[in-house]
């Protein structure tokens, strides 16, 4: 409220100087208000007008989920997901994720996306561009930033985090090129 004084407080100076107002109300000549007290009154009037007007937050999704916008994953943490959804109309926002290695071995972040029907969304890793359900090493922190351009209501954004050794995804790699080498070999015979 002091800044609400100060601002509000300095524009109405000229208000200070008036005299004591007197009123008649309902035959009552003797009615006296202060000047002080109609200050008073309208500074509250200015603190809401200002309230209502000013922008609130970057993200208005409502998080259904361990994890919301400015929260920190761990890679102690395990499988985990966010889930966000719009339950008023809103503009452009951002949700920004920070992620930590906290373990020290050879990890990667995946990243896999479950659902998206906000607007207009773009993905940034590490300060990089990059499309949803991708893999990336950290090592130390890092921080996973989601823009959007709008919401109405229903929209949401869900997905769901993990970290994953580096040699388990060369596997995984390793096994799934060899199973589009059989299926190229069975379609050729």
């Amino acid at each position: 409220m002091k800044y609400f004084n100060h601002i509000v407080g300095n524009s109405l100076g000229p208000l200070r100087a008036l005299p004591r107002v007197q009123a008649s109300v309902g035959g009552c000549r003797d009615n006296k208000f202060e000047d002080g007290k109609v200050i008073k009154a309208l500074k509250y009037v200015a603190a809401a007008a200002v309230a209502t007007l000013a922008p609130m937050s970057a993200s208005a999704l409502t998080y259904f989920s361990a994890y919301g916008d400015g929260d920190t994953y761990n890679f102690s943490d395990g499988y985990q997901s966010l889930v966000g959804v719009a339950l008023a109309p809103e503009g452009a926002g951002t949700i920004t994720l920070n992620i930590v290695n906290d373990i020290g071995a050879n990890l990667r972040f995946a990243f896999d996306l479950v659902a998206e029907t906000l607007s207009g969304v773009t993905y940034t890793f590490a300060g990089a561009p990059v499309t949803p359900d991708f893999g990336a090493p950290v090592a130390g922190s890092t921080q996973l930033v989601i823009n959007y351009t709008g919401a109405n209501v229903g929209d949401q954004i869900a997905f769901a985090m993990s970290a994953v050794p580096v040699p388990a995804a060369a596997a995984l790699m390793l096994t799934a090129m060899g199973a589009l080498a059989l299926v190229r070999r069975n379609k050729q015979a």
